[in-house]
């Protein structure tokens, strides 16, 4: 896996139990930082700011790196098992991570405390998309045909439940925050939280 930066200034080039970080600089790509090793690395993310990287990987543990110094920002992100998926919110202000311990959490990146209390006994989670949204205040979770939209103040549910098999991606739309869903078929649907279970507009057509 490979990936620039936001600012395109750096690439993040991930192998097996390896990931480094090169500079992307006018005569070629030039090695800044190899960041850990050991352990078998599922992914690995910048921060908007492109200052950090953010690692996941088999020994349960999310990781922080700081991009000047090479060495870890904050202590590791700990769950009971492994991290099979982790992102920076789009304001760089918290971390998601979702984990084999049927489990999901949110995490000050500043401070890598937990932001909220985690959502527990999720079920089996390798299918599960999740995403914060842009008020930083509810988390969007699709998993086994099933959406459901949680309040991170309580870790409760906040609004109907949305049905759509295959469901691979979910995200947020405009002001309204609109419920964005995409499924196995690329199949792409709007929903309104306040409808639930009826999308607020038709499926829209895959591009020809």
């Amino acid at each position: 896996v490979a990936r620039f930066s936001p600012d395109n200034g750096k690439i993040l080039v991930v192998s097996g139990d390896r990931v480094a970080v090169y500079d992307h600089t006018p005569n070629g790509p030039e090695r800044r930082h190899e960041l850990g090793g050991g352990w078998w690395v599922f992914g690995a993310a910048f921060s908007p700011d492109s200052s950090r990287v953010l690692t996941w990987a088999r020994d349960a543990k999310a990781q922080i790196w700081d991009l000047e110094s090479g060495g870890l920002a904050l202590p590791p992100l700990e769950h009971q098992h492994g991290v099979q998926r982790a992102e920076f919110s789009a304001d760089g202000r918290f971390i998601l991570t979702v984990s084999r311990d049927q489990s999901v959490r949110i995490w000050n990146a500043a401070s890598g405390k937990l932001a909220c209390s985690p959502l527990r006994k999720l079920g089996p989670t390798s299918h599960l998309a999740a995403r914060i949204s842009p008020d930083r205040k509810r988390l969007l979770i699709s998993q086994a045909g099933h959406t459901r939209l949680y309040d991170l103040s309580t870790s409760e549910l906040a609004g109907p439940l949305i049905l759509g098999a295959g469901i691979k991606r979910v995200g947020f739309v405009g002001e309204r925050e609109y419920l964005l869903t995409v499924n196995q078929d690329n199949a792409v649907q709007v929903w309104d939280p306040a409808r639930g279970r009826d999308p607020a507009r038709r499926r829209l057509p895959a591009p020809a």
